[in-house]
């Protein structure tokens, strides 16, 4: 395969319409920058937002629509934890003195099943933040 490049015009050619990276390491590679996210009109094209300072692409989605997802890094997932620890935080018994106890449950019943929420709301609140930005 040959591979064409014409640095005048910014572009890049080839005899086929793939290039094969299997095994190749690619350094110093420097993604598409620009101020505000483009009109896309094909899947997989990957730019750098200098605005909000976020890798996205262009992908289908699960309706087949073509839409932009953010590429999340770690500042995204620390963000969110600190979001979810948060909401955790306000989701306090105001009252467990009101137990119905005709149910066979008692405070420490209820305030066992209450840890147990937060940490389900906490784990589900991130992957719902990381599926968000990106659905990776």
């Amino acid at each position: 395969m040959a591979i064409n490049i014409n640095h005048q015009n910014n572009e890049v050619t080839t005899s086929n319409s793939e290039l094969d990276f299997q095994d190749t390491m690619m350094k110093n590679v420097n993604v598409e920058r620009v101020a505000s996210d483009p009109n896309i009109t094909v899947s997989g094209r990957v730019w750098y937002n200098t605005t909000d300072k976020h890798v996205k692409m262009s992908a289908i989605n699960d309706n087949g629509q073509l839409v932009i997802k953010q590429i999340p890094i770690k500042d995204d997932v620390d963000s969110a934890l600190a979001q979810a620890i948060a909401y955790v935080d306000q989701l306090k018994l105001q009252d467990i003195s009101n137990v119905d106890s005709s149910n066979g449950l008692n405070s420490g019943d209820v305030l066992v099943y209450s840890a147990m929420v937060d940490q389900w709301l906490v784990t589900n609140y991130l992957a719902q933040q990381v599926v968000d930005a990106g659905e990776f």
